[in-house]
């Protein structure tokens, strides 16, 4: 079984094209159901959920803020763009010996300018 991620929008029982409104709307029904003063007998699991809750607010609150989330969830799904080979230079090899011996090799006036 492929195991999914959840999302802000999935704690707060909502889709991505979800208005402030109804973010709005959706959390406070749900703190208020999950509480923990409302239910005593799991303290532990609502304060966990009221936290996730809170936290899922916090990033879906606003629209420009949903905008943010959303495109961060996108760059999770989408594929790295790798360079282009032609755009990875190799340096050249004297280059590398230079850098290699350049410590070790006798002050001539020759090494010391080029």
């Amino acid at each position: 079984m492929k195991k999914t991620a959840v999302t802000y929008y999935d704690v707060l029982g909502l889709s991505p094209s979800a208005t402030d409104e109804d973010v709005r709307r959706s959390y406070r029904a749900l703190a208020l159901r999950w509480h923990p003063d409302r239910n005593p007998q799991s303290r532990d699991a609502a304060n966990r959920y009221c936290a996730l809750l809170n936290q899922s607010y916090g990033h879906l609150r606003t629209a420009p803020q949903r905008r943010a989330y959303d495109r961060y969830l996108l760059s999770l799904i989408q594929p790295k763009a790798l360079p282009a080979p032609s755009a990875q230079r190799k340096p050249h090899m004297l280059t590398l010996v230079k850098e290699i011996f350049w410590p070790f090799a006798p002050a001539t006036q020759e090494m010391r300018h080029g």
